[in-house]
């Protein structure tokens, strides 16, 4: 029987099984049609402006919090959380309102206000890129989507080109501190990084902020101020953003904590420096950073105006050739050093960067510069010789003035403030070309004439200027004219010497990058109750982390008065070490690992286990080394004996090489002879015990008599050579600044024995001292060694020490060894930095 529903008059609202409609200005349940099109018309609107017309671009992890309302598309996806949350999971968003973007979706998110949301819809799924496509059965079981095809912005073009500037860091590097202090928004007025030295086009600021907000940043010159970026958003730790600001010396650059919302990061006692409004100079660092950027990459709208046939560029050229051909996208990281290349006569150079003033007489520059190591290329023809001394050259770097001129002998020679002189024993120059080239370190002055090389000391001269005169007179022309801000290697010389190319780099200094390396260490034993100095490193990858192992230690310039074996752990390959407790894991007076000496370790990973094969004391005759094993690379125990002391006598650096070549395991070590370290080579059947010597290995000599240790023994990829990376002393001793262990160079030398590694040959130079270390007001470093070479995502890294043994004048009672650990990288394999493969660099 149908039901019966009965309406009185009085009822307002009918039954909710009843359809009514609005009329009367009563409420009903069911619209009319308008009513329904109105709405969804509303609807479609609000959509359209939400979807299209707000569209604000595409948004990466790192990027700042948006300020502007709408739509913003992650382009970073992942699978992070997913094992923990299978609903919210994915790449976060901490700009995007902690936000997540799923792998394998299509994800946008929404701003309104200070509230976000998201829209995600997963994608169509197919096969990976190494399954059969032709295997029906098998559908694919995930997608990854690297590239979304279809149109884009200029802007969008403009900012993808962005990734292949190479930015140059111009200021201290501040990365591997941690900033445990700020000052919060409205305080003060304006702080200020330390002075800039040098004229430069700034192109981008890295901060770091305790909390978020916006940021207002100053340029102080001749007293004036004025705010070159204001209202930057930032968010709570590290943040960039691009400027356009040339800098001249003098200047300071800085924020404005009186405007600024964001807390500022700074640490107090860094050995760095920062200065106030009123110019007090204050001992620490702000985290700031100011970076220009090495050559050029084109916009879109250079691209689109450019001239096709200037180019060489034909109709036909895939458009991916033509982008690689105009954008100029870096394929390696690399730093040529190259400032000026002069084609004479035309008095601008190459590059730009310079000037230089031609005239009848003589070719004149000057450069700003401030550094230990450049080189100075020249190409010049003489008439005959002449019968008396003939200036060729007067460079004024402002700590001393370098003569180069030709002799009657015939010769030609340099002097240093018309001193101390050096000449060739004889060199014809008369009706020749002859290409000489200059190259300052922080130890040598050297000059090289069609190769050949003259040197004098240069320790504590850092050039202040550069400034030049070629003279013209009595017959001279000048044809190539290069200064590079590196020192470079004997094998770029002689390589310019024939083609006068600056850009070639041949020898293996020339590849390393930066030049002097960056430092790693200054932090680490700050304050420590202990220790003191940071030597003898070894940086290895395990477990997911990196660790820094090295010899920390306090010593008089004969003793150590106590030392062990150090760590430090990073989540990065190339630096950010934070020291892992206040003590050494292996020696100290605290007997840890059951010793109370340890030094000049090698670290390496086998199988689940760190072990450590360190010296025990290498100013001790028959110390010995000793053997040590870790399963977390923190806490050591004891395994053996390694060399028995006596053996090998003062053993200190030790590298062993951790897989067996034929029946044995070989290891190069170090110790001393009648004052002098050389090296030696050691075998054992079994890993952890049985280590015995076998020779003395005269091959890796650098100069007869003089010192060579510090080594690193390695295998080429293809197996068909040995590697070892070690220091040497390259000079006769002559002197009090040139003995039988100092100064020392990185050398690199190689050995195809296909048993034990015992004749080394190609011996090349790897780096020489060419800084100072300012961080302990040690202007004369002696040394550069242990070099240690390791790889990493398709990167070489080149770390080693740079060291002053005796600091003149110095207390008995102060510390007199001063060490820095310093990292340096490769764009590529260790076999190309040795040159055993090419090095393409196109």
């Amino acid at each position: 029987m149908p039901e019966t529903v009965i309406i009185n008059i009085s009822d307002t609202v009918p039954p909710s099984n009843y359809a009514t409609i609005d009329q009367n200005g009563i409420e009903g349940n069911v619209n009319t049609k308008p009513q329904i099109e109105q709405k969804l018309s509303a609807l479609k609107t609000e959509m359209m402006n939400v979807v299209e017309t707000n569209f604000q671009g595409t948004i990466k992890p790192s990027d700042p919090a948006p300020t502007d309302d709408g739509a913003y598309e992650p382009e970073v996806s992942s699978e992070d959380n997913k094992d923990i949350d299978p609903t919210d999971w994915g790449t976060l968003y901490a700009n995007a309102g902690n936000l997540r973007a799923k792998k394998g979706y299509d994800t946008t998110f929404y701003k309104k206000g200070s509230v976000w949301t998201k829209v995600e819809r997963e994608l169509v799924k197919g096969k990976d890129a190494y399954e059969d496509w032709l295997d029906q059965g098998n559908i694919g079981t995930r997608a990854d989507f690297v590239a979304s095809l279809g149109s884009f912005t200029k802007a969008q073009f403009d900012q993808e080109a962005d990734q292949y500037k190479t930015f140059i860091l111009e200021t201290d590097d501040v990365s591997s501190i941690n900033f445990t202090q700020n000052i919060a928004p409205g305080a003060g007025s304006s702080i200020y990084i330390k002075q800039i030295t040098e004229s430069n086009a700034i192109t981008k600021v890295r901060i770091k902020v305790a909390t978020a907000g916006v940021g207002d940043f100053t340029l102080k010159r001749a007293g004036v101020k004025s705010e070159f970026a204001s209202n930057i958003p930032l968010v709570a730790g590290w943040n960039e953003f691009p400027i356009d600001l040339d800098v001249e010396p003098a200047d300071l650059v800085g924020y404005n904590t009186a405007t600024s919302t964001a807390s500022l990061c700074f640490k107090d006692g860094t050995g760095g420096q920062y200065v106030t409004d009123d110019g007090s100079v204050l001992d620490g660092n702000l985290a700031i950073e100011l970076y220009s950027v090495e050559g050029q990459v084109n916009t879109f709208e250079k691209i689109v105006n450019v001239n096709l046939d200037e180019i060489g560029a034909k109709i036909g050229t895939s458009d991916l050739n033509l982008l690689n051909t105009f954008s100029k996208p870096k394929l390696r990281n690399i730093d040529y050093g190259v400032v000026s290349a002069f084609n004479l006569p035309v008095e601008k150079d190459v590059l730009d960067n310079n000037k230089i003033a031609v005239t009848g007489s003589a070719i004149t520059g000057n450069f700003p510069y401030n550094d230990y190591a450049y080189s100075f290329g020249f190409t010049v023809n003489f008439p005959n010789v002449y019968s008396g001394n003939e200036a060729i050259a007067t460079l004024n770097v402002g700590s001393q003035t370098i003569n180069i001129y030709a002799g009657g002998t015939p010769t030609i020679a340099f002097n240093i403030n018309g001193t101390q002189v050096n000449a060739l024993p004889s060199f014809d120059y008369g009706n020749k070309t002859v290409k000489i080239v200059v190259v300052s370190d922080a130890y040598f002055i050297n000059v090289y004439v069609d190769g050949q090389r003259m040197g004098l000391l240069n320790k504590n001269k850092k050039a202040t200027q550069f400034n030049f005169i070629l003279n013209k007179q009595n017959g001279k022309s000048f044809e190539k004219i290069a200064f590079w801000n590196r020192d470079i290697s004997v094998e770029r010389i002689t390589q310019w010497n024939l083609d006068q190319n600056p850009f070639n780099l041949k020898g293996i200094k020339d590849k390393l990058f930066p030049a002097k390396g960056y430092q790693i260490s200054d932090h680490l034993l700050a304050g420590n109750p202990y220790f003191k100095i940071p030597a003898e490193q070894s940086i290895i990858k395990f477990k997911g982390k990196y660790y820094l192992y090295y010899t920390a230690a306090r010593s008089t310039p004969d003793v150590f008065i106590e030392s062990g074996i150090a760590v430090a752990v990073s989540n990065r390959a190339d630096g950010g070490y934070s020291q892992y407790t206040n003590d050494v894991v292996i020696g100290g007076l605290r007997n840890k690992a059951g010793v109370t000496r340890a030094m000049g370790s090698w670290v390496g990973v086998v199988g689940d286990y760190v072990y450590v094969f360190a010296a025990m004391d290498y100013t001790a005759s028959s110390a010995g080394g000793k053997i040590f094993k870790s399963s977390n690379g923190l806490d050591f125990n004891y395994v053996g004996d390694f060399i028995p002391g006596g053996t090998i006598p003062y053993l200190a650096n030790i590298s062993i090489y951790p897989e067996k070549k034929g029946n044995y395991y070989y290891g190069i070590v170090e110790g001393k002879v009648g004052g002098v370290w050389i090296s030696y080579l050691v075998r054992s059947l079994n890993f952890e015990s049985g280590w015995e010597m076998v020779q003395v290995l005269n091959s890796l000599e650098v100069t007869s008599g003089v010192m060579y240790g510090g080594p690193e023994l390695l295998r080429s990829a293809n197996e068909d050579r040995w590697m070892c990376f070690y220091h040497a002393a390259f000079e006769p001793a002559s002197g009090p600044s040139i003995t039988n262990v100092a100064p020392t160079s990185l050398f690199y030398a190689e050995c195809f024995d296909t048993g034990a590694p015992i004749n080394w040959v190609n011996k090349k130079k790897v780096l020489d001292i060419n800084d100072e270390l300012d961080f302990y007001n040690a202007y004369n470093c002696d040394q550069v060694a242990t070099p240690q070479v390791y790889e990493e995502n398709g990167k070489t890294y080149l770390s080693y020490v740079l060291a002053q043994n005796i600091r003149p004048g110095a207390p008995a009672d102060e510390e007199q060894l001063f060490c820095q650990i310093r990292i340096a990288q490769f764009d590529g394999t260790k076999e190309e930095l040795a040159g055993i493969v090419p090095f393409e660099i196109a």
